[in-house]
């Protein structure tokens, strides 16, 4: 009987090596072919990965979005990375087709000692081990995977630029509300140069005889609330303000941007433009495709599948009993699920409820849009219509406020009077900036409902650059 024993200063070395063969071949197609039309999953669209079938970029430039210029913050990046992560399923998906090689050895030294003699033998020992599986026939379940991998990265894509146009819509609204603060405490500026200035000739009037100290007395409690006015516009614009400082973005409003005359005039071409755009419904869509395509391989899944099996093995030592064995083998393996006890139906089941789901929320995501469209439309016609009577209020007010002081002056109306006049037109510019911010966030809502918002308004949304290395 013989027997192995490890001894010490035995060098044992083992190496395990998996290599994935993967080769594409050159495919000649005319620059105006769409690869995602092709039917063999073998042809990958160079644009739909970043692994092993593209390179992926350096850094996240400013065309890396593909949908319009990429705003520069942790938002986007992590958006841009999730969907570069789907991409990478795509290559994993085409890996299915192609042959797998792994590559097994182990080399070391051997000491053995049979029973029946005294002194051992010592020596060196080695084995190793290739094989190759080529995949032959799969039932469509490479196909398939081809298709979810595609439609996950779809809707990864519409996620990112969902991203970036709710970043680009958050910039800009708060841009807006910025301005509306700052001419609010302009217009509290104006109102306390104007009181102050009555004051100071009601001082004199007061030193005259002819106003009394109630008239003063009305002017400082004036002056005190609106101090607490002009407060609570800083507290709201500080918030405001937060906003952009967390974006990089600058605080005043691009009055150039002019949205509203570049979109669609009618309804029904703003609804459809949203239908063809808005990125909820581009997601919906891809999930609808992933759905449909996660039937099929749920179908394919228990069909026959049929591969080659390359093997070549061997093992030595040269120890006094030592060994020489070399082989190959080559192996068609077919194998086929007769009986699943009812996994197949059930899984089958499954994910054809969850493709109706789909398209339930496709449904869904078509009626809020189209409703969100309507109510866009509705708030920037009623802020249209704001604006108009805000600025008759302010002319009106204006045009009071010089009637009472020339009528003061006379005796016929008091220092009240001109005071709540005052009031009214600051009331009037507040009414102003209201307005004007109500219309700019019709115009950006509505931009942004019909998926076109960062198409309008091109790289005037403009932040800081930050470097990729930073994050």
């Amino acid at each position: 009987m013989r027997s192995t024993v490890a001894r010490a200063m035995i060098l044992a070395v083992g190496l395990s090596a998996v290599a994935g063969c993967s080769t594409t071949g050159q495919r000649r197609v005319s620059a105006d072919m769409d690869c995602k039309k092709l039917d063999t999953p073998s042809n990958v669209c160079a644009s739909e990965t970043t692994g092993s079938i593209k390179p992926a970029t350096a850094t996240y430039a400013f065309e890396h979005a593909e949908f319009g210029p990429t705003l520069n913050t942790p938002e986007v990046f992590a958006a841009l990375a999730r969907r570069d992560a789907a991409s990478e399923e795509i290559a994993k998906a085409h890996s299915m087709i192609m042959p797998k090689v792994n590559l097994e050895a182990q080399a070391g030294g051997l000491s053995e000692r049979d029973a029946g003699y005294r002194y051992g033998s010592s020596g060196n020992a080695y084995s190793y081990g290739l094989s190759v599986e080529v995949p032959i026939y799969q039932g469509g379940r490479a196909a398939a995977a081809m298709k979810v991998a595609r439609a996950d990265h779809a809707v990864a894509n519409e996620q990112a630029k969902d991203v970036m146009l709710s970043t680009a819509y958050n910039i800009l609204l708060s841009q807006a509300l910025v301005g509306r603060q700052k001419a609010a405490i302009a217009a509290y500026d104006r109102q306390e140069k104007q009181l102050r200035r009555l004051r100071a000739s009601i001082d004199t009037e007061v030193s005259a005889g002819a106003a009394s100290r109630v008239d003063l007395n009305d002017i400082n409690r004036q002056l005190a609330r609106l101090s607490v006015n002009r407060q609570q516009a800083r507290i709201q614009l500080t918030g405001a303000q937060q906003t952009l400082v967390r974006y990089g973005a600058p605080q005043e409003v691009n009055q150039g941007l002019a949205l509203a005359a570049r979109m669609p005039k009618s309804e029904a071409e703003l609804i459809a433009t949203a239908l063809s755009n808005n990125p909820r419904i581009g997601e919906r869509l891809a999930r609808m495709d992933g759905a449909a395509a996660r039937v099929e391989g749920a179908k394919a899944a228990y069909n026959p599948n049929l591969s080659l099996q390359l093997g070549v093995m061997g093992e030595e030592s040269s120890t006094y009993g030592g060994s020489r064995d070399h082989s190959g083998s080559a192996v068609v393996r077919f194998s086929v699920p007769l009986f699943t006890g009812g996994l197949r139906s059930a899984d089958i089941r499954q994910k054809q409820e969850e493709e109706r789901a789909a398209l339930f929320e496709r449904d869904a995501a078509v009626n809020g849009v189209a409703a969100a469209v309507r109510a866009a439309i509705d708030r920037q016609a009623r802020a249209a219509e704001m604006l108009r009577l805000a600025n008759m209020e302010k002319r009106n007010a204006v045009a009071a406020l010089e009637g009472v002081k020339k009528e003061r002056a006379l005796g016929e109306r008091s220092v009240f009077d001109e005071i709540r006049l005052n009031e009214d037109i600051t009331n009037a510019d507040i009414n102003l900036a209201n307005a004007r911010y109500e219309s700019l966030t019709a115009e950006y809502t509505l931009a942004a409902e019909i998926g076109l918002l960062d198409d309008l308004m091109g790289a005037e949304v403009s932040v800081r650059k930050s470097a990729r290395a930073a994050l």
